[in-house]
């Protein structure tokens, strides 16, 4: 795969997640749902997951942004 292939993968990804993060913190700032402890929990745990899924895809594209500009 090259490396703008790699890139324009990794932002999709990256795009597709930051959508369930947001539809995430939709959720838990639904009353019915912040009034319910299990699904405050839940979500709070699927909101870190993705923070962190976030966090590493983005530093995988900083670097193949960073080898794309080195190669051209």
């Amino acid at each position: 795969m090259c490396i703008r292939d790699r890139a324009r993968r990794l932002e999709e990804r990256i795009a597709a997640l930051e959508g369930e993060l947001a539809a995430v913190e939709d959720d838990l700032a639904r009353p019915e749902v912040a009034a319910d402890p299990e699904r405050v929990g839940a979500g709070g745990r699927r909101h870190g997951e993705l923070q962190e899924e976030i966090a590493w895809l983005l530093r995988e594209w900083e670097q193949v942004a960073e080898s794309a500009e080195t190669t051209e």
